[in-house]
């Protein structure tokens, strides 16, 4: 709040009425439209009789044992001037909140003065000229049973006063003072009605001077710095020695902003008489210095005791104006607001003659109340922003026209927050229990069955990663529970506890989804599924025969988890029907009712899908499938003859699952149709009927023309390439010549797979057109025709798609074979030199160079040699670049344990002629030590360091030996430090095993630690710990997420 912009609160201190002033000083830099005093200076002479008279009645107070013992409640009159129509005037709602503000600097070291508004109503005084000009208080409105404080619109023009107040007297108009507010607008200045300018003019009513002494800072203070020997500070100033020296009103005097406040400017250049700088209090209540505080002093606290002592030693008016009796407020409830940055109180208004209430608050049950705000009559809440964290307050609401016997009962609340978004899920005797906690928090779950009164309580749950569960055990079934949840903050502060959440454990859950699958001839898979997880549930089975009454009971079926579930039931009777029922058996006395029959009939399934393939002069392959997985064991027979034939070939034992199964059968007779049948054996007992009939007929194929096609063609040579389906070992018949030519050359080839094959042809002619056709000879008597070919020009080719692939000092260079009797040339240089390399003969397609130097382009080419001595010309030119000898990357450091660790890099351009070195020393010191003739493996390499420093910094680096004379520069430093040794490795607080606060060492485990658990510790998800050996203390157990593992040993 901007000080600067508001009127400045001076203090008329009444002795003999109001009188302007002569001279007017401003705070900080003067302006001339701030309000300033109009008190007649006190003489020397007065001041001291008024502390003389205050000092001997507080003496007779404390002779009476009445004094510094109890907070004294004083009555206070209000009355506020409103225009003649009842408008305007200051508003209870600001009159309530600026008391209890000013109720708040009255109190010290829990006692002092508290005050509260005499009477059911304030005193409206309804006068336009009184409300646009005060001068001074209408006679006959004052009591002569409290102070009178007069809220006004505005002091008369000109007059440019903010307020004023009497000191102690023996006389009821002693008793007043004047509260300038500006009609019920306020200007902003509720803040500095209750903190500033009405606890100022009940500081005079008291006694209390300004700090800058006995004038309104007319004239300039004549008390010294100094205090001790030497010092004025009684008889100057203010008369109190602690409040310093305060120089306001003297030219040069100033403050300056600090931060979004006040401070006295050190540069200001007033001195006292002795030359010495001042430094005031700008807080102080009694000063007219703007700040952001405000406060007494331990000596003004004494001298307000000491005015209270006189005016109660008054005869002419007293302090004892009775407290209104009002009904107190009732039903009181609060609750945190804004993650507990405030607090909302709310109450139940019983009285219509209240005048308003105040809020008191207190870090104890029972004493140290203070006011921490006020509002108007009607009003029924209140929200107190004013709050430490982690802290219990106790409020209590007082109507401000009352005293103790109208308070309302006393509430507490925590600003200690409470955890969020409590939700449970109930199993049958368990429930999980799920919140969002508070950083820094553990907590404190209590539950009970619903209607009864004792908690069960469970302490120092530790909050999750991301969000907070606990599972609650051994509870009943079919019950229904409430439970609560409070955040711990510390041994002594804890949140609210949540509202009341309730659940009902559920009852032995009935399977559901009951259903038959995998039905074959002597079992059946029956599944069923179940919604909740019951850790020791088993199911029960019971089946039989439709139409028999016996069941077959089968019992203790796993059936724990959220899951569907399947069991085999086995040694069933083939082509029979069955019925069958499930119920779950939560416990020794707990069952579910039986699922709803279902019912299956058990079969040997006939095979389906029948298929003819690669059918050839003698062979026949014959496919089928079943509609669902046999029983183990399951064999087939298949049986076939030509068609026409009564007499079945049968083939047993064949061996096959369900689905893709094939036969090939053999020795069949050429051109002949055949058909066939199969079924099923699933046991001795039990086989299923034949299929349906299938046919094929045997034949002689010939090549087809789509599958023939020729590669590799030179001058001399070329390659003759069919596929196709016949019995292995066929004979194949190649014709060729020359295109327009009229006689055939004849080869005869043999396949050994029967599904095609390749023929050479050598001895051509260069620059020639050939055709070319191919039949099946599959014996004497049956051959396929001839198909052709596609026809080919004999020609010595110049290889093509040429690549490189250059690392530092070798490249492989690759190309596209021309032929089957070529060789080839190939040469490289230096890119921009004369002089090639060349190696030859190369009787592949591909080439490795060596020798050659990093980082450095190269040029090649290749040529041609076939064998009729044709050589093409070199191939256009070709280039690459070699790679830089450069430090491997990716330089990681894994497997740190107490005396070893593992080194691990990276080089994407090793071959197997690539070394490395590298070199490792303690963080500081000098001396390296090295690591050499290291290799890598498809580009990685690792080195392990042993006989290492427990708990030291290392540092490592490597380089790259790329040949004899080219290396890189040794990379980077790579930090690790080993392990430290933990003789008593254990726990020291709740949380995941991972994080090394967790731990006593400062560090998580490794497989030589032997573990002690003294808290809860959670494995995270997809974690693998490890450790030598774990012990756990009584109630303490370690929860493994999922994926996560514990490994053991060293």
């Amino acid at each position: 709040m901007n000080y600067r912009a508001l009127p400045v609160l001076f203090v008329i201190g009444w002795l003999l009425g109001l009188i302007p002033c002569g001279k007017l000083w401003a705070q900080g830099t003067p302006t001339l439209n701030e309000p300033f005093c109009g008190t007649k200076d006190l003489t020397p002479a007065q001041a001291k009789a008024l502390l003389q008279q205050s000092s001997l009645a507080l003496n007779r107070k404390k002779a009476a044992r009445k004094a510094f013992t109890d907070i004294t409640y004083v009555p206070i009159r209000p009355h506020i001037v409103r225009r003649s129509d009842g408008t305007g005037g200051y508003p209870l709602a600001n009159l309530n909140e600026a008391m209890a503000s000013t109720n708040r600097y009255f109190l010290h070291n829990g006692f002092g003065i508290q005050f509260y508004f005499a009477g059911a109503v304030p005193d409206y005084i309804d006068d336009d000229a009184l409300y646009q000009s005060f001068y001074e208080p209408p006679t006959g409105r004052d009591v002569n049973n409290a102070l009178n404080q007069y809220y006004i619109n505005q002091f008369a023009p000109g007059s440019n006063l903010a307020g004023g107040a009497l000191f102690p007297g023996d006389y009821v108009e002693s008793t007043r003072s004047v509260i300038q507010t500006y009609g019920n607008s306020s200007n902003g200045l509720t803040f500095h009605f209750g903190n500033r300018l009405i606890p100022h003019e009940l500081g005079h009513n008291f006694g209390l001077l300004h700090t800058f002494g006995l004038s309104n800072g007319n004239e300039p203070t004549n008390e010294l710095v100094t205090r001790g020997p030497g010092a004025n500070c009684e008889t100057a100033g203010d008369l109190i020695c602690d409040t310093p020296a305060d120089p306001y009103g003297i030219p040069g005097a100033a403050t300056i902003p600090f931060g979004s406040c006040y401070q006295y400017d050190p540069n200001s250049t007033p001195r006292d008489a002795n030359g010495e700088a001042y430094h005031p209090s700008i807080s102080n209540l009694m000063s007219y210095w703007p700040s952001c505080t405000y406060d007494f002093t331990p000596g003004q606290y004494d001298r307000i005791q000491a005015g209270l002592a006189l005016r109660q030693s008054h005869t002419s008016y007293s302090l004892t104006a009775p407290a209104t009796n009002v009904s107190p407020p009732t039903n009181v409830k609060v609750r945190l607001l804004n993650g507990a940055s405030s607090v909302e109180l709310t109450w139940q208004d019983n009285a219509t003659n209240e005048m308003g209430y105040f809020i008191e608050r207190s870090i104890s049950p029972t004493t140290g109340f203070v006011a921490v705000g006020g509002v108007a009559p009607d009003v029924i809440s209140f929200t107190d922003t004013l709050l430490s964290p982690e802290t219990r307050y106790y409020y209590r609401i007082r109507p401000s026209n009352t005293i103790l016997g109208h308070l309302s009962s006393i509430i507490s609340i925590s600003t200690c927050p409470t955890p969020l978004y409590p939700t449970s899920s109930p199993a049958r005797t368990s429930a999980s229990l799920y919140w969002a906690g508070n950083t820094g928090q553990t907590n404190t779950i209590r539950y009970r069955t619903a209607g009864t009164t004792n908690w069960t309580t469970i302490n120092a749950i530790p909050n999750g990663q991301f969000s907070s569960m606990y599972s609650l055990t051994g509870l009943n079934s079919s019950t229904a529970y409430e439970w609560q949840l409070q955040g711990v903050c510390s041994n002594t502060l804890g949140s609210e506890y949540t509202d009341i959440q309730s659940f009902t454990t559920l009852s032995c859950e009935t399977p559901s989804q009951t259903y038959t699958s995998v039905i074959k001839s002597t079992s059946a898979d029956i599944s069923w599924y179940t919604a909740t997880a019951d850790p020791g549930r088993t199911a029960e089975v019971r089946y039989r025969v439709v139409g028999t009454p016996t069941w077959t009971t089968i019992s203790n079926i796993s059936s724990e988890t959220v899951n569907a579930h399947t069991y085999t039931l086995t040694n069933l009777t083939n082509n029979t029907t069955y019925e069958w029922q499930l119920r779950h058996t939560c416990s020794a006395t707990e069952s579910s009712g039986y699922a709803p029959i279902a019912t299956f009939t058990t079969s040997c399934r006939t095979p389906i899908g029948l298929t003819n393939n690669a059918i050839t002069a003698t062979r026949a392959t014959l496919g089928w499938s079943l509609s669902a997985a046999p029983d183990i064991g399951t064999i087939y027979e298949l049986r076939y003859r030509p068609v026409g034939s009564s007499g079945w070939s049968t083939v047993s034992n064949i061996v096959g699952g369900y689905s893709g199964i094939i036969y090939t059968l053999t020795g069949l007779a050429i051109n002949t149709q055949y058909e066939w049948q199969v079924r099923t054996v699933c046991t001795a007992n039990a086989q299923s009927d034949y299929s349906v009939t299938k046919q094929f007929t045997t034949v002689c194929n010939a090549p087809p023309t789509n599958g023939l096609t020729v590669a590799l063609v030179s001058s001399t040579s070329v390659q003759l390439n069919w596929n196709g389906v016949n019995d292995p070992g066929t004979q194949y018949d190649i014709r060729y010549r020359p295109v327009g030519t009229a006689d055939w050359l004849l080869a005869s080839t043999t396949s050994v797979t029967g599904f095609g094959g390749t023929y050479i042809v050598r001895g051509l002619t260069n620059s020639i057109t050939y055709e070319w056709q191919i039949r099946t000879v599959c014996s004497p008597t049956n051959l396929s025709t001839f198909i052709a070919g596609p026809s080919f020009t004999t020609k010595c080719q110049l290889p093509s798609y040429q690549s490189a692939n250059p690392l530092v000092t070798s490249a492989s260079l690759s190309w596209q074979s021309v032929g089957i009797d070529v060789t080839y040339d190939v040469r490289y240089r230096v890119a921009g030199t004369t002089n090639w390399s060349t190696l030859s003969p190369v009787t592949s397609s591909s080439a490795n160079i060596i020798g050659l130097t990093g980082n450095t382009s190269y040029e090649w080419q290749l040529r041609t040699h076939c064998s009729d001595g044709i050589v093409t010309d070199f191939s256009a030119v070709s280039t690459f670049t070699t790679s830089l000898c450069s430090a491997p990357v990716s330089l990681q450091t894994t497997a740190i344990a107490i005396n070893s660790a593992q080194l691990n890099w990276f080089f994407s351009y090793a071959n197997t002629e690539t070394r490395y070195e590298a070199r490792y020393r303690v963080v500081g010191s000098a001396n390296w030590n090295l690591l050499s003739n290291l290799t890598s493996i498809n580009n990685s390499g690792t080195a392990s360091l042993t006989t290492l420093l427990a708990n030291t910094l290392y540092e490592w680096q490597i380089r790259t030996l790329c040949s004899l004379t080219e290396s890189s520069d040794f990379s980077p430093s790579v930090t690790f430090q080993t392990q430290q040794v933990c003789p008593n490795m254990h726990t020291v607080k709740a949380g995941f095993w991972n994080d090394n606060a967790v731990w006593s060492c400062g560090r998580v485990p490794l497989s030589s630690d032997m573990v002690q658990l003294k808290h809860l510790v959670t494995i995270p998800t997809n974690y693998q710990a490890q450790v030598k050996q774990i012990s756990y203390d009584a109630g303490q157990q370690l929860i493994f997420s999922s994926g996560s593992t514990l490994r053991f040993g060293q």
